[in-house]
């Protein structure tokens, strides 16, 4: 009986264990700052492609992977730019700090107004 009471101990005390252990940190999955500004490099427009950048209505930003950014369209501006807490820095021509709401591949949403811009391939 003493033996039933100690192997069933042991098994009590690996499954707390293992209980614990199966736990985790729900932000693990959270991009980071260091994500966003590897995510952002590249050419954003309204429209996705380059049509006519000029005409006002396409407007957008270019990010280079050295911290150098231009936007295109209804204003030409340039600087430089740094990734903090989920906002863009601008620094330059152009500076204010506006919030990444969300950024994928192909998508990037600024809470600058709402506004919506997609990677030009």
């Amino acid at each position: 009986m003493k033996k039933l009471k100690t192997i069933a101990w042991v098994v009590l005390m690996v499954l707390t264990c293992a209980g614990f252990a199966a736990c985790s940190d729900d932000d693990d999955d959270e991009a980071t700052s260091n994500d966003y500004a590897k995510m952002i490099v590249g050419t954003w427009s309204e429209t996705g492609d380059l049509s006519d950048p000029d005409d006002g209505y396409n407007y957008g930003y270019i990010f280079y992977s050295n911290g150098k950014y231009v936007s295109f369209g209804s204003g030409n501006w340039s600087g430089v730019y740094e990734i903090i807490d989920k906002h863009i820095i601008f620094d330059g021509d152009y500076e204010d700090a506006i919030r990444i709401i969300s950024i994928t591949n192909t998508k990037l949403v600024l809470d600058d107004e709402i506004q919506v811009f997609y990677r030009v391939k």
